[in-house]
């Protein structure tokens, strides 16, 4: 039986060809996010003038592994649930892929405000499709939604704050 929001006729066989096909491109789309995040720290980190040539690389690592937190701890709490069978009703409740491509959208909007023009819809098209192929449904998208933005600025925020109170 077919998605009920299924509105790219993708069929409920997994074995169609068109069923394949846009699982692939979900698939692609959380190793490719990474990618992004990685080119774009490194990009924005080598047009920081302001800092010296050390400066940018602590920069880039910096920025990095905050993010790289924020992907991480968002993980853990999206299928933190899952592991302890606390919801049994809900096993895929808040979605880990969209929880994982909104912390990483959310990273790249705070290193770059500009990049929520392409961010926003991409994470948007993206949970429609795994909606559509029917991995989740709406509601785990909500969840996911709400959970990874506010964890994503924190541990982006938590170094800045902390290393203020260290040179304070």
């Amino acid at each position: 039986m077919a998605c009920p929001y299924n509105f790219l006729m993708i069929s409920a066989d997994r074995n169609h060809p068109a069923w394949i096909f846009w699982d692939s491109i979900a698939d692609a789309v959380n190793p490719g996010l990474v990618l992004l995040l990685i080119a774009a720290t490194w990009l924005s980190s080598r047009h920081r003038t302001d800092l010296p040539q050390n400066g940018r690389i602590a920069f880039f690592f910096g920025f990095l592994g905050r993010a790289l937190l924020a992907i991480l701890v968002v993980y853990l709490l999206a299928h933190l649930p899952r592991w302890l069978h606390w919801n049994p009703f809900q096993s895929k409740f808040p979605s880990g892929h969209t929880a994982f491509a909104a912390s990483v959208v959310t990273s790249l909007w705070l290193l770059d405000a500009r990049s929520k023009y392409f961010g926003l819809p991409l994470l948007a098209a993206y949970a429609a499709l795994i909606v559509a192929l029917g991995h989740h449904i709406w509601i785990d998208i909500v969840g996911a939604l709400i959970l990874a933005p506010p964890i994503g600025v924190w541990c982006h925020r938590w170094r800045s704050t902390a290393r203020q109170a260290i040179t304070a």
